[in-house]
């Protein structure tokens, strides 16, 4: 386990998304993600899509490898 941050902008990524990367680093199914937050399967993997493209990342496999054992949370910006 890496133990570290995975911090990402708000300018890009909703607390909702936070949820669903949590969830598929955890190793859930996307059939389970969808259903428990009330999405369809096809949009869940285009927005999975939109996140191993703004994380340079290729497929699931990769974000999972690169990042399994990181915090996921959201930046918080400072005023």
């Amino acid at each position: 386990m890496k133990g570290t941050e995975l911090r990402l902008s708000p300018d890009y990524f909703t607390p909702r998304d936070v949820l669903l990367l949590r969830e598929v680093l955890a190793g859930e199914k996307y059939e389970i993600i969808a259903r428990t937050y009330n999405l369809g399967l096809s949009t869940l993997k285009k927005r999975l899509l939109v996140f191993f493209s703004l994380l340079n990342e290729t497929n699931k496999t990769e974000l999972v490898n690169h990042y399994a054992g990181y915090r996921v949370q959201l930046e918080i910006e400072s005023s």
